[in-house]
């Protein structure tokens, strides 16, 4: 047999990968795009054997699987163990409080953690907003309206980000989000679709005043501001501790404006003239400095347009924008329209400049140059729509990766030119006929897609025992409803679902095992019996969840590999099978259990706060299995104690994670020093 593994460098695909490269003389791909978890050192000792070839992919990329399926003559069966996003550096008009700030979506998540609680659920990070302090643009008819954000939320990602950049603005995502096209239907990124810019905005600015400027003061300090971040500079002497603001410019009628403008602020400004005919305004003031930094940052790429504007009614908004415009911008005429075009190198400016011109009600398109990385937006008359083309990147990425959920409306802005996103977070199954699915489902979407067309004899859909959600007593079958307690539990659950709707629909041959928790060789040392055994072994505390008591039903992983193997030649199509180890445990008797084992104190235990929609007992049926002729062969002791003395042996594998993966590291510091 021919078979594709997703996910094989991951703690159970790789242990079903070894497995079946010992019973059988299958030849098996391993498709994975190595996250965090998924690590090619699970996989060292079977890299010489002829049968085994490794493709460095993502399930959500159709082209890598078709790449991946083409590898051997005819795949018969693919096995799915792969389980996304925006990225962290994508900035979005934020309302706070009665103020409107750029920021990006890393910022806002900082931000919402000082006053929020950080939840954990599986390797997500969450955060809930209480309060409707915060809050986003959403579409809806055609129109920006301000929505409260209900959460946001971040996990780690490695892989592909996806930028597209098109005349109505620049967004990147992961290869699996949704978008909206201009007609606002959902869509994803793969295709390049035109996407949707929002261009106006249900929102009135009345202010008049900013601290204690207004009136001709005001004027003043917005031309000031203007002329600062399109021909500006500010410098410290750290010889002399003498701090500068300065502006150059070719024109001087211009700088004499702007020395007028200092002065009615109360400054003696000075004008000298440069080397290269530019005339100079310059004061040495701390106080402005600092001022003028905090408003409008520094530096070309770190300019910005001050929050303020934002709340300003038009007329002083468009006397910053005039001022701006002059020194950065052009006016283009023509017989019938006049354009003005602005250029800037500082994408938070782009995204500044992309919400002022929609607040200002101006029609206006944005080009990048690829070359500077610069913005050049188009505005002001009735023939703005720049005729470039649809550009479509894929850039690695390595880092956290965003989400919003808003109330309401499932969707938000973000981006260059206001883009309008989907709101992931909320879990959706099928849109349409060939339709786009959310995050996890589009990889199942993708994979089924190509077991249709390669007319592929067997799918096997590895599922988790979490998408029934707790019980109390008993133990769920294979008939039982499913009720998932978290977002990763929802995703699989999603994927389950679709997994029936391909088999219903279009007779694919699919089946979908649900394990319960697997422990073994191999196992990522965040989860809690590595994680346990690994603090132990280097006598740190293990961090054990509210009372310990906690039940989890635990399957050796050879035994599920095992099953998963059956399941895939004698199991029958379009049907569900759990997974059970039948060793139900709490956790305090697994922890108490480890440190016996290893001869160390039960004083390294230390209770913490219990994390949000813990499910306190999960329990499987496995009946329907073992109507194949399987059970679980490995007793849970003596697994765990073959478990332990893994760990033990292998140092240098777990090691290597826990002391240099940035990613292992960032998690327990941030996760457990809060508890």
């Amino acid at each position: 047999m021919k078979l594709l593994v997703t996910g094989g460098a991951g703690f159970i695909g790789s242990n079903f990968i070894r497995y079946l490269l010992s019973k059988h003389p299958d030849e098996i791909i391993n498709l994975d795009k190595l996250t965090y978890a998924g690590n090619l050192d699970n996989l060292k000792d079977i890299e010489g054997d002829l049968r085994y070839k490794f493709y460095k992919g993502d399930i959500c990329d159709p082209e890598a699987v078709e790449k991946a399926i083409g590898l051997v003559d005819q795949v018969d069966a693919i096995v799915n163990f792969a389980a996304e996003s925006i990225s962290a550096n994508i900035y979005l008009p934020i309302w706070n409080a009665g103020k409107i700030k750029i920021m990006t979506l890393e910022e806002l998540f900082n931000k919402a953690k000082l006053g929020g609680k950080l939840k954990h659920q599986e390797n997500v990070e969450i955060i809930d907003f209480k309060h409707k302090n915060y809050k986003v643009l959403s579409y809806k008819g055609g129109i920006g309206y301000w929505m409260p954000i209900r959460q946001i939320s971040r996990h780690k990602y490695k892989g592909k980000i996806v930028r597209l950049t098109q005349k109505w603005g620049e967004i990147e995502v992961t290869p699996n989000h949704s978008i909206y096209d201009c007609d606002f239907n959902l869509t994803t990124p793969l295709k390049n679709p035109e996407i949707l810019g929002m261009r106006n905005i249900n929102h009135i600015s009345k202010k008049k005043k900013y601290l204690n400027y207004s009136g001709d003061k005001l004027k003043a300090l917005l031309r000031l501001l203007g002329g600062y971040i399109s021909e500006g500079w500010t410098s410290y002497n750290q010889k002399n501790g003498s701090h500068h603001f300065g502006i150059a410019n070719a024109n001087k009628q211009w700088i004499l404006n702007l020395k007028e403008d200092l002065k009615l602020l109360g400054y003696n400004p000075n004008i000298t003239k440069t080397k290269g005919n530019l005339y100079q305004l310059i004061i040495s003031n701390k106080g402005f400095f600092n001022f003028v930094r905090k408003e409008a940052g520094f530096g070309s790429h770190g300019k910005f347009i001050p929050s303020f504007v934002f709340q300003l009614r038009k007329e002083w908004q468009k006397e910053f924008l005039k001022t701006a415009v002059f020194g950065d911008g052009e006016t283009i005429k023509n017989k019938n329209y006049s354009t003005i075009r602005y250029t800037t190198v500082s994408e938070k400016m782009a995204v500044g400049l992309s919400l002022l011109l929609t607040l200002l009600g101006y029609n206006y398109s944005v080009v990048k140059d690829g070359r500077f990385n610069a913005y050049t937006f188009n505005f002001g008359g009735d023939h703005t729509v720049s005729l470039l083309k649809k550009s479509y990147q894929e850039i690695d990425y390595d880092g956290y990766v965003y989400d919003i959920s808003v109330d309401k409306l499932k969707n938000f802005a973000c981006g260059v030119g206001n883009v309008v996103v989907h709101n992931t977070h909320v879990d959706r199954s099928i849109l349409s006929a060939g339709s786009f699915v959310q995050t996890d489902v589009y990889g199942t979407y993708v994979l089924l897609e190509a077991v249709k067309k390669f007319k592929i004899e067997r799918y096997i859909h590895i599922s988790t025992d979490e998408v029934y959600g707790s019980i109390e007593h008993g133990s769920f079958t294979e008939d039982s409803s499913l009720h998932p307690n978290s977002p990763y539990a929802a995703s699989k659950a999603g994927g389950d679902l679709l997994v029936r709707a391909y088999y219903k629909t279009y007779d694919l041959p699919v089946l979908i095992t649900r394990s319960s928790n697997n422990y073994g060789p191999y196992h990522y040392p965040e989860k809690i019996i590595p994680l346990f055994i690994t603090n132990a072994l280097q006598d740190k505390k293990l961090p054990l969840y509210g009372d310990g008591k906690n039940v989890r039903d635990w399957l050796y992983v050879e035994d599920n590999c095992e099953a998963i193997d059956l399941v895939l030649r004698k199991g029958e199509a379009g049907e569900v099978y759990n997974i059970s180890g039948e060793n139900e445990k709490q956790n305090i008797e697994i922890t108490k259990f480890i440190l016996k084992e290893l001869g160390k104190s039960e004083d390294l235990i230390k209770f913490i706060k219990d994390r949000p929609g813990h499910d306190r007992r999960y329990s499987l049926d496995c009946s329907k299995i073992k109507g194949l002729g399987w059970a679980p062969r490995t007793d849970f002791e003596e697994g765990l104690r073959t478990t332990i003395r893994w760990y033990h042996n292998n140092r240098g594998w777990w090691e290597r994670i826990k002391e240099k993966q940035k990613e292992f590291q960032e998690f327990q510091n941030k996760w457990y020093s809060e508890r």
